[in-house]
């Protein structure tokens, strides 16, 4: 934009802006599955799949080797099949499943008042910050600093 401003230029701009950045929320929000209060309407071998599929992710969610492959180890799939499970059961990839369940883990300790944002990246297996940062940005429309600050969020609690 050239000087001076034309405000009904600019209203229109930060308009414009404000809907891109609800149209990329809207892509990266988290799946309704994963909400509390959202109803199952997954069989019992899926919920139990999902189940399995949580403990395992929860219980390696802070080494930042953990991916794919480790995953489907644990699971005793393989990574294809895995893939096509999880694909089916959350509408998500293989990896944007762990990382939407780091994201989660991330903002639960966040909410505790964990030390820092570097704390909280190496609790839930990112090893450059600002990476997590910008992943956490992405998903949530704010910086873990500004996250921890606000109201309770409406986005789900994974738990200790």
């Amino acid at each position: 934009m050239s000087k001076p401003f034309d405000p009904s230029e600019l209203q229109a701009r930060v308009e414009n802006l404000i809907g891109i950045r609800q149209i990329v929320q809207d892509r990266v929000r988290l799946p309704d599955w994963m909400a509390p209060e959202a109803e199952t309407t997954v069989s019992s071998e899926e919920e139990a799949f999902l189940e399995s599929l949580n403990d395992v992710v929860t219980a390696h969610i802070d080494n930042s080797n953990f991916g794919v492959d480790w995953l489907a180890d644990e699971m005793d799939l393989s990574a294809r099949h895995l893939r096509r499970r999880i694909k089916d059961a959350t509408g998500l990839s293989a990896s944007g499943f762990i990382r939407t369940r780091r994201l989660q883990r991330a903002a639960a300790l966040l909410r505790q008042d964990a030390d820092t944002v570097s704390d909280v990246a190496a609790a839930v297996g990112y090893r450059d910050p600002s990476y997590f940062s910008r992943l956490f940005r992405e998903t949530f429309g704010c910086p873990p600093t500004e996250y921890a600050a606000q109201e309770a969020p409406e986005d789900p609690d994974m738990g200790p």
